[in-house]
């Protein structure tokens, strides 16, 4: 998990956010098996009209595992407060609840959720406060040196998204192995996925 900077929340969201939240309470209100699904803002779904939006903030990586190159279709919009929930249905549309995903991510997190769980973008967020790599194993590991409240943090995030699973294990791995054999010419970070680690 790389920390980023979130920008502006996007004119058409602004003005349109509360409205389409409370759409979606409504109906989840009164449907609770309701499905989920994109308003249009004029002729498009708004995840088609947001989705270069959040990949610009992240270089286009999982804003999660750091991730890159997405495959086509393989990244998607991830609620960071589960929008299927009554308690956080008024945060479908928020701009800080929205993030880049990839499907890894994604498929292992669904809708759940902890107050524990860390945000890339938050203001305090650094991967060093949280983490530690494990360059033996390419594990993410709590930092050890961090406070009992971090670690939990650090803990809660690695599972819910499957932060050491095989996949993303293997992924880090050829990672580091492409980084430190690259040439003068490959040696753009942002072309690198995990860059928490290069670093």
């Amino acid at each position: 998990m790389k920390g980023f900077n979130r920008t502006d929340e996007p004119t058409f969201l602004r003005k349109n956010a509360a409205l389409w939240n409370d759409q979606w309470y409504q109906l989840k209100s009164k449907t609770p098996g309701a499905k989920f699904q994109w308003y249009k803002h004029g002729v498009k779904p708004v995840n088609q009209l947001l989705r270069p939006i959040l990949e610009s903030q992240t270089q286009d990586h999982c804003s999660y595992c750091d991730g890159y190159p997405p495959l086509r279709g393989d990244d998607t919009i991830d609620h960071f407060r589960p929008k299927s929930r009554l308690d956080f249905a008024r945060l479908a549309y928020a701009w800080s609840n929205l993030y880049i995903a990839c499907n890894a991510c994604q498929r292992t997190k669904l809708e759940a959720f902890s107050e524990d769980l860390l945000a890339p973008d938050a203001d305090n967020f650094s991967f060093d406060r949280y983490f530690i790599y494990e360059f033996a194993t390419h594990k993410i590991l709590p930092n050890p040196d961090a406070g009992s409240d971090e670690q939990l943090k650090a803990e809660t995030t690695i599972r819910l998204f499957g932060l050491n699973d095989s996949g993303h294990i293997i992924n880090r791995r050829h990672t580091l192995e492409r980084w430190r054999g690259k040439s003068e010419t490959d040696s753009v970070l942002d072309d690198f996925a995990h860059r928490f680690m290069l670093l």
